[in-house]
């Protein structure tokens, strides 16, 4: 009866080739399983590395340069009255982040300190700017008001880039009307063009960047729009309407466009407003405005 039972143990114990085989079959789904997990984290992560919005921050002080923690910092969007908020930290410090490109009101509450208020503050297409602020001593009811009539230095980056706004793009000639071509605005910058759907619109070079031609990150609203396996192609193209601004960096960038072996050019499009606005663009052409060919030129012909 013994052996009997010793016996049926032994049935009982699992084969050592068959757990070892479970084993692995369970690290491979939980690899799976953590690769899955990881995947849309890390997009996300890279997607908002190259985030085409801006930034302001700084340090909020007293008279006495004694940094004032917990203050109230509200920034708005001049044309469509979105806010965002933020306080600041034990060090005096603050951040407002993502703010997309446009003009802001910010301001700037405490008790026992005069609110303060700073209008026409313009935030470009990947700008981080820094505004270090000085309370004044006072009811909160009382308000200093500071207007920004100057652009605002960058002095957070050591990257070299251009911004060609809105206004480039209402006022200046775009061939093919296709933003790229407003690229070659910027110093080092040439090569490239044709229409927006056109193949070859990438083919355009940054030369502070010791870039071959072709070889630049370009980005909407912060996503990828290059495709590496067709040497940089640009798999979609914004028209002129769409396009609020450009941002093109030619040398010092971050790691966030470190996969371009060139330059960088950033498109933001544009977002709506409070006001209703449109932009209408009429082409004509008359056989009668065109001018006479070259071989008839040569050959005495009239058109």
């Amino acid at each position: 009866m013994s052996r009997l039972s010793g016996a049926s143990q032994a049935d009982r114990q699992p084969n050592p080739s068959e757990a070892g085989l479970q084993r692995r079959s369970a690290m491979r789904i939980g690899k799976y399983l953590l690769f899955v997990l990881l995947v849309p984290l890390w997009a996300s992560l890279l997607t908002q590395a190259q985030d085409h919005r801006g930034s302001i921050q700084g340090r909020i002080t007293d008279a006495s340069k004694g940094v004032i923690p917990g203050v109230s910092i509200k920034v708005v969007n001049d044309a469509t009255n979105v806010q965002t908020e933020t306080i600041s930290n034990d060090e005096g410090a603050y951040l407002v982040a993502l703010l997309e490109p446009g003009t802001y009101t910010a301001t700037v509450e405490y008790p026992a300190f005069k609110t303060q208020v700073m209008k026409g503050i313009t935030v470009r297409t990947g700008d981080r700017l820094t505004i270090h602020i000085q309370l004044e001593i006072g009811e909160s009811a009382d308000s200093v008001t500071v207007s920004a009539n100057t652009t605002i230095l960058e002095t957070n980056t050591a990257e070299i880039s251009q911004v060609v706004d809105r206004k480039f793009l209402d006022f200046l000639y775009i061939p093919n009307r296709n933003p790229v071509e407003l690229a070659k605005l910027t110093p080092g910058v040439y090569g490239g063009g044709g229409s927006f759907s056109s193949s070859e619109q990438h083919q355009f070079t940054v030369n502070g960047g010791g870039d071959q031609t072709g070889g630049n990150a370009v980005t909407v609203d912060g996503g990828s729009i290059t495709m590496p396996r067709q040497f940089g192609a640009m798999s979609v193209s914004l028209p002129g309407d769409a396009v609020e601004e450009v941002r093109v960096q030619t040398t010092m960038f971050d790691a966030a466009y470190g996969q371009s072996n060139g330059g960088a050019l950033i498109y933001s499009s544009r977002g709506g407003t409070n006001d209703l606005h449109g932009s209408f663009e009429w082409f004509y052409r008359n056989e009668a405005l065109n001018a006479n060919t070259w071989m008839n030129n040569k050959n005495g012909l009239t058109r």
